[in-house]
């Protein structure tokens, strides 16, 4: 079978800023959002190679090259574990998803659209796997997206960050220092698991961090997790396993500012 070719990637010359956005480290600096994954984790880990590197680089420019994709998001919180199922579209940078939960928040069931500046949300009296193709046109609130104060508003943060115009550059990843742990399928497909680092904030108070990433053989991220200061597990987010719907973004919710 013909390899397919991959895309080409165009280095960048700022810091590393893989996985997160400039909010995300901002966040990170100010909160300590996101911990660190102890050595103890990964004993038989490694450095990646050249082409592990690559992949690595390339994830979040092929999430914005697919425009959107089918998420399931689990975030462990002081009342339970909230999860997350929807779409998000990476151009618009807006997401849309059926909240339920389990534990102490097992009545939240709800809508939610967010954007990386508010979160929307109208309660449903049963959940539902899947939000219905078109949001309902009324019984919405708004709220301003709060990252720093919200376990859940972090990892809504986190999942709109997972996109960038253009790939990351694969030699400043391996300077960083990430790692590969190894292989597994996640929906049947192979995928390397492996640690990348976040990148560091303008700040003396912000933590070193890292993020596992479970990468296909083409770029395509499956998989991530990230353990979140606020939650005493990490929050897990996993793409497919269901038909991506586009989303309708809600008339007035606040889009982030560019």
């Amino acid at each position: 079978m013909k390899k397919q070719a991959r895309t080409p990637l165009r280095p960048r010359r700022r810091k590393w800023i893989f996985v997160v956005s400039a909010v995300l480290a901002a966040l990170v600096s100010v909160t300590g959002t996101f911990s660190i994954w102890g050595k103890s984790d990964a004993p038989k880990s490694r450095l990646l190679t050249a082409d592990e590197a690559d992949r690595l680089a390339v994830v979040r420019f092929r999430n914005y090259q697919a425009t959107g994709r089918a998420l399931t998001l689990t975030v462990p919180t002081a009342l339970g574990v909230v999860t997350v199922r929807g779409s998000v579209d990476f151009r618009a940078r807006v997401g849309y998803a059926v909240l339920t939960g389990t534990g102490k928040s097992s009545s939240t069931h709800a809508l939610i659209q967010w954007t990386m500046a508010s979160l929307a949300e109208t309660p449903v009296q049963t959940a539902a796997l899947l939000p219905p193709a078109t949001p309902p046109p009324t019984g919405w609130i708004s709220r301003p997206l709060s990252p720093e104060g919200s376990t859940l508003d972090a990892a809504l943060t986190l999942v709109l960050s997972l996109s960038s115009d253009r790939p990351d550059n694969a030699q400043l990843i391996t300077q960083g220092g990430a790692r590969w742990l190894g292989r597994t399928a996640i929906h049947g497909v192979a995928a390397d698991e492996m640690l990348g680092p976040v990148p560091s904030a303008p700040s003396s108070s912000r933590r070193s961090s890292t993020v596992r990433y479970w990468v296909s053989a083409d770029g395509l991220l499956l998989r991530l997790q990230a353990s979140i200061a606020t939650a005493l597990a990490p929050a897990t987010l996993e793409f497919g396993g269901f038909p991506y719907t586009p989303v309708h973004p809600l008339p007035g919710l606040q889009a982030p500012s560019r």
